[in-house]
């Protein structure tokens, strides 16, 4: 994800979809993992997302790994310059992204956490 994210220079909006682990025998459970034998850096180059804006983190995937995608961009955004809102979309209520979200540290305020769900066919939202 690092890698990812380090490529994305120029980028204003970030849409994600699915969120994996390596198939590889690597059992890390951190978006910091260099089991790969990868010699490539394990932090963020903070000229890469100078210019996000936006991230979508859509429905397809395990909360945790979507609270653990928001608190890596949240430890990345002491530096940001510009607001950078993240939108979590849930299908079904979820306690636990509720919960995790209140909980984030946010070390700069231009950064907007903004989680939602469909209940009973109304949208309720969290905000952080």
């Amino acid at each position: 994800m690092l890698q990812f994210l380090n490529r994305c220079v120029g980028v204003k909006k970030i849409v994600v979809r699915c969120l994996v682990y390596r198939t590889n025998k690597c059992q890390c459970k951190t978006w910091e993992c260099q089991c790969n034998g990868s010699k490539q850096s394990h932090k963020i180059d903070s000229t890469a997302l100078d210019s996000l804006e936006l991230v979508e983190i859509k429905e397809n995937m395990e909360a945790y790994h979507k609270v653990e995608f928001v608190k890596l961009l949240c430890e990345y955004s002491a530096n940001f310059q510009k607001r950078m809102n993240i939108t979590i979309t849930e299908n079904r209520y979820s306690e636990y992204i509720r919960e995790k979200i209140c909980n984030i540290h946010v070390l700069n305020d231009k950064v907007v956490i903004k989680a939602s769900w469909n209940l009973n066919g109304l949208m309720r939202e969290v905000v952080n």
